[in-house]
C-alpha cells in the first residue's frame, strides 16, 4: 500500500519540530505551535508555505545568535535570546496561519500565497532589522523625532537596520519569485514587508512605550497590518 508523499512531509515536519525543541532553540509549547503553524502552511499552501516558515525560522535564529555574547554586554541578550517560544510563533506567523486556514475551507478567496508572503516578509524584517541592526548601526535615532537615541530602545532605529530590514523583507520576496515568478508582486512583498517593519518601530516607540502593548502584540499588530495591506493592493 503506497502512502501520500504529503504523509512524508508531515512527519518530516514532525522531526523538524521535535528537533527544534531538543537543540533549545524554542520551547516545547513553541515546537508543537509551530509544527501545527508550518503543517497548515503546507496543506494550504504547500511547499512555499513551508519555505516561508522554514527560512524565518532558521534566518531569524541565526540572526538571533550573531555576536550573541555581544549582546550580552550590552543587556540586549534576554530581548534577543535565540530560543523561541509560543509567542513568537503567534505573534509573528499567527496571522500566516489564519489566511492558511481560510484558505484551506475557502479556496481562492483570497490571494493566500500573496497574503502570507507579506506576513512573513514583515516579520522576517522587523527580526533582522533588531537583530543585526542593534550590533551593527553606528548611529540611533528616535523613529518618531530623528533625534539621537539609545540602542535596543523601543522605537529607537539606525539606517543599518533599515539596510538590513530590506534585505528580510526582499529574502521572503525572493521566495515568493522563485515560486510565482511577478516582479510586480515581488516588489510589492518586499515593500509591504518593510512598511510593516516601520510600523512596528512606530507602534514600539508608541504603544510599547507605554504598555499598552508587549513586544509580541506590537509584532502581531505589525504582520497583521502588513497583510491587509497587501490584500488592499491586491484588490485594486
Amino acid at each position: 500500500m503506497l502512502i501520500s508523499s504529503d504523509v512524508y512531509i508531515y512527519f518530516m515536519l514532525t522531526l523538524a519540530s521535535l528537533g527544534a525543541i531538543a537543540s533549545r532553540k524554542i520551547d516545547f509549547r513553541g515546537g508543537v505551535i509551530g509544527g501545527i503553524t508550518a503543517s497548515i502552511l503546507f496543506t494550504s499552501n504547500g511547499l512555499f508555505g513551508i519555505f516561508l516558515i522554514g527560512s524565518f525560522f532558521i534566518i531569524g535564529t541565526l540572526a538571533s545568535l550573531y555576536r550573541i555574547h555581544y549582546k550580552a554586554e550590552l543587556n540586549l541578550a534576554e530581548a534577543n535570546s535565540s530560543k523561541r517560544g509560543w509567542k513568537n510563533v503567534v505573534s509573528n506567523s499567527g496571522t500566516a496561519a489564519l489566511v492558511a486556514l481560510i484558505n484551506i475551507f475557502f479556496p481562492n478567496l483570497l490571494p493566500a500565497e500573496f497574503l502570507v508572503a507579506a506576513c512573513f516578509a514583515t516579520a522576517l524584517s522587523d527580526t533582522l532589522s533588531s537583530e543585526m541592526g542593534n550590533v551593527t548601526g553606528r548611529c540611533y535615532f528616535s523613529i518618531l523625532t530623528f533625534e539621537s537615541g539609545k540602542r535596543g530602545v523601543d522605537g529607537v532605529v539606525s539606517w543599518e537596520g533599515f539596510g538590513w530590514g530590506l534585505v528580510g523583507s526582499g529574502i521572503i520576496g525572493a521566495i515568493y519569485w522563485g515560486f510565482f515568478p511577478s516582479i510586480y508582486d515581488t516588489v510589492v512583498i518586499l515593500l509591504v514587508g518593510f512598511i510593516g517593519n516601520i510600523l512596528d518601530s512606530v507602534l514600539g516607540a508608541t504603544l510599547q512605550k507605554k504598555r499598552y502593548l508587549s513586544n509580541h502584540g506590537v509584532n502581531f499588530t505589525s504582520t497583521t497590518a502588513a497583510t491587509v495591506i497587501a490584500l488592499l493592493i491586491s484588490s485594486w
